[in-house]
């Protein structure tokens, strides 16, 4: 059974109003530990540990299925290049987009299945770069570079 329009636009609000309440609370905390740094109060690193625990100011809060599971692919591929994939934990992804072990796994039943979807997502990502380079008239290696240059998965 459906809800009434109105609830879930009041619903819709609570969820603005908790999402900007969070992202006050985490400005006044990371400000709070930024002094205690200066105040020789805690360490630089243990500050920056701490920061790095809180929800990253952009993290999409409440979002449909598809983009969760595209905010942890994109941390996963973060993850593992950074501390690599047998060193690096569903919790160390977990943390870092702010979800707890249960709802991960709402997502992705293990990190070998999230490896998995990046290799697919990347072996796609690789055909259509084949694909567009094949179809330029004459595939000479400056061609072939342009259209490699042009769709780097990486941002670069």
């Amino acid at each position: 059974m459906s809800q009434p329009r109105g609830r879930r636009t009041a619903k819709t609000a609570v969820a603005a109003e908790d999402a900007d309440a969070e992202d006050i609370l985490q400005a006044k905390v990371q400000a709070a530990l930024r002094g205690a740094v200066r105040r020789g109060e805690i360490s630089a690193p243990d500050a920056e540990r701490a920061l790095s625990r809180l929800r990253p100011p952009g993290r999409v809060v409440r979002g449909d299925k598809q983009t969760r599971r595209d905010d942890i692919l994109a941390s996963a591929t973060h993850i593992f290049a950074t501390k690599g994939y047998h060193a690096s934990t569903l919790q160390d992804i977990a943390d870092e987009l702010g979800l707890t072990r249960p709802a991960f796994y709402y997502y992705f039943e293990s990190k070998q299945e999230i490896l998995e979807a990046i290799c697919l997502r990347a072996a796609e990502v690789t055909d259509t770069l084949i694909a567009e380079a094949l179809a330029f008239p004459a595939p000479d290696r400056a061609a072939l570079l342009r259209c490699c240059r042009r769709k780097d998965p990486r941002g670069k």
